[in-house]
């Protein structure tokens, strides 16, 4: 790809027929960007350094003093124009490589230790110094995220380092950010778009290594948009380790087709095996044999659970735990064995039992695989203290809490292979219908000093055993499924089904009125649109885990408003799961809830279509359309009454002529539309109701046939 360049006393320029890119040739901040025949969308603050990394002994070198420019080189490549600056930073010499393709410029950073005492890396940021796609109509996306959707730029611009989120801003605000790490539980994407202009930009980060933080900085005109990678390193005299990647792709699009575009280049590749038929149609009951007393009571409990219309059981973890005398069946425990089952939920023999039970009334069985560490006093960890995390001081890294974990190390090919194995052996000695893994929310470094990579290699590492597990049951039977926790791209395409967590924060977020229905609606489709192909995700009101995460959701059951949101999780594609006890208050609802869902193929794998009722802003409506079927979703998430006129996707989903009626799926009442305008139909929401209405042209032989016998 040919490129000119300009220089300056103070910047340089480089520019191809797609874009120009400049640099500070004071700090290597970038001070230049732009589209060819596009506005200026950089510059737009005081100067700064693109690059920061921290110490442990000096924290991060960028508050102590700026980078310094020290050269750079640019060249062309077969695969566009390739840009290294080196910079100078503390002990350290940053390479700061880019590669310009089109409008995409892919990025990472090389840091080598120039000094002569080693130094203990703890973090790196990339950062894209205030960024500004026009002033009007220019908002901030973070698809993903728990970031409100389509945030005013002037909001974002707000934001301010080391300063907690407000909730307009963030309403799903959780563990003190609004951003989720990436890859592992989002795709770490961040956008500015101009609605008038169509001016759009994307940034994003991938790592097989360790995670980053999105992080968004603002003054009060413009955005930093960076990502903090957690990277952790020895660096003896000499030593060089490399970060992953980042990107940014400038486009002059609508939003919808940026985030296509976006799609199309980065998670074409993302697909992997095709997941068994069942789970798509499946819904989940989460519990533990302890809630009944063991393995027997559960099996006792099966043809209740199964009348209830879910077909498959997740049992949480089984294994011998660590849990003190006294202390109830869900506190806090850690694995003891994972080769032996908790003796206090029964046999071996019981467990078979209570599988064939299941399978006896087409119950599938799972069973959770937790992989964030085990018991800190386990036979595992004095036998292979290797597969564990140690910290600076050579000393095992034990989380803290009630019940302390011994970390594991998933850079450990054997503790890989061993999980493995255990895994599989557990499916076929139980005849399991597949796992769900729990993988932990971070990982600590390992800083033992005999490892042969460096500290944070290991903080994706289980993400080779999600991927080396589905390859294997599906080898050992096609009909096998893994389910994971998180669903970020680095694991949801070795996962036949994944735990969406951030929608259930969002749907309650709606319920509570932090959200409007054409924001949730927005959220939800730009969530769908950076998901790789095909992903299929678990929703639920209720885990064991919202006691932690959402406690809110755990007081809300038996509500109205804990029902409409569970309605309107069905509605909206996910497949459901339900917790433990959540029958008890609502068992009718809940029947059914899965009935309607498991009678209709649009709710199980339409096409989903957000804000169908322009006319009704305090209505939630999603539209599901299937070939032979449509389907229309409302939610009404306020305390009143609401009614609304609904305009019929007749023309699309029935071409012939005539009367249509819409059949309630939930409470089998119907509504039909007059003959006068066949396509609209006037119905009214009761507070926190939610309606699934089923679209079908009115047979009126059928009514005919019906008023004669009256007669």
């Amino acid at each position: 790809m040919p490129f000119a360049q300009s220089q300056t006393h103070e910047r340089f320029v480089v520019s191809t027929d797609a874009l120009a890119i400049g640099f500070s040739r004071e700090h290597g901040g970038l001070v230049h960007l732009q589209r060819s025949a596009g506005p200026e969308l950089a510059g737009y603050g005081d100067a700064r350094p693109s690059v920061d990394v921290a110490l442990r002994d000096r924290g991060w070198l960028g508050e102590r003093s700026a980078a310094r420019y020290l050269s750079h080189r640019v060249a062309e490549r077969d695969d566009g124009v390739e840009i290294v600056l080196t910079l100078g930073l503390g002990p350290l010499v940053v390479y700061d490589c880019y590669v310009l393709q089109e409008t995409q410029i892919t990025r990472h950073l090389s840091i080598k230790n120039v000094g002569e005492d080693e130094v203990a890396l703890l973090g790196v940021r990339m950062q894209w110094p205030w960024l500004l796609a026009g002033t009007r109509d220019t908002r901030f996306e973070a698809p993903g995220n728990s970031v409100r959707p389509r945030v005013p730029l002037l909001v974002a611009a707000d934001q301010r380092a080391g300063v907690l989120p407000r909730r307009f801003f963030a309403p799903g605000l959780r563990f003190g950010s609004a951003f989720e790490p990436a890859p592992s539980m989002a795709p770490g994407l961040l956008a500015l778009h101009n609605s008038t202009s169509e001016e759009t930009l994307l940034c994003w980060y991938r790592s097989t290594a360790e995670p980053a933080l999105p992080e968004v900085v603002g003054n009060g005109t413009a955005l930093t948009l960076g990502h903090h990678a957690e990277l952790a390193a020895r660096l003896r005299a000499d030593a060089v380790v490399d970060t992953g990647t980042q990107s940014l792709l400038l486009l002059c699009a609508p939003w919808t087709e940026a985030l296509a575009t976006y799609h199309r280049r980065v998670l074409p590749d993302e697909r992997g095996p095709e997941p068994p038929a069942w789970i798509a149609d499946a819904a989940l009951y989460e519990c533990h044999p302890a809630q009944w007393g063991g393995f027997a009571a559960l099996g006792a409990e099966i043809p209740r659970i199964a009348a209830l219309g879910v077909d498959t059981l997740c049992l949480l973890p089984v294994f011998a735990r660590e849990l003190r005398a006294g202390e109830p069946w869900d506190g806090p425990a850690a694995i003891a064995d994972f080769e032996r089952l908790d003796p206090a939920l029964g046999t071996p023999a019981e467990l078979s039992a209570l599988v064939a039970a299941a399978h006896q009334h087409k119950l599938r069985v799972l069973v959770e695989l937790p992989l964030d560490g085990c018991a800190a006093g386990a036979e595992l960890v004095a036998a292979h203290p290797d597969w564990f995390c140690r910290d600076e001081l050579n000393h095992p890294v034990e989380t803290l809490g009630d019940a302390p974990l011994a970390v594991f190390d998933w850079a450990s090919e054997p503790l890989r292979e061993y999980m493995s194995g255990h895994a599989l052996a557990l499916v076929r000695g139980y005849a399991l219908d597949g796992l769900r893994l729990t993988p932990p929310r971070s990982t600590p470094p390992n800083w033992a000093s005999s490892l042969p990579h460096h500290a944070s290699a290991g903080a994706l590492g289980y993400v080779a055993l999600v991927e080396r597990l589905q390859h294997e049951l599906h080898t050992l039977e096609p009909g096998l499924a893994l389910v994971g926790a998180f669903g970020g791209p680095a694991l949801a395409r070795h996962q036949d089904c994944s735990m969406d967590e951030l929608p259930h924060h969002m749907f309650f977020h709606l319920g509570l009125g932090r959200l409007t229905p054409s924001e949730l609606g927005a959220w939800l489709a730009d969530h769908s649109a950076v998901q790789p192909p095909h992903a299929l995700r678990v929703c639920y009101t209720e885990s064991h885990t919202t006691r932690q995460l959402n406690p809110l959701a755990d007081g809300m059951r038996g509500s109205r408003i804990s029902r409409m949101l569970l309605a309107g999780m069905v509605i909206c594609g996910f497949v459901p799961l339900l917790r433990a006890g959540q029958e008890e208050a609502d068992g009718e609802f809940i029947t059914g809830l899965l009935a309607a869902r498991a009678g209709s193929h649009a709710l199980r794998h339409g096409e989903t279509h957000y804000d169908v009722t322009p006319d009704a802003p305090q209505v939630f409506s999603v539209l599901r359309r299937a070939p032979d079927e449509a389907v229309i979703g409302l939610l009404n998430p306020t305390p009143q009454r609401q009614s609304l006129t609904l305009r019929l996707p007749v023309a699309e989903t029935h071409p012939v002529p005539g009367e249509y009626e819409l059949v309630d799926l939930f409470q089998g009442r119907k509504h039909t539309t007059t003959r006068a305008d066949p396509g609209r139909v006037r119905l009214t929401l009761e507070p926190y109701q939610a309606a699934c209405l089923a679209l079908q042209p009115v047979r009126w032989e059928h009514l005919l046939a019906a008023v004669s016998s009256d007669v």
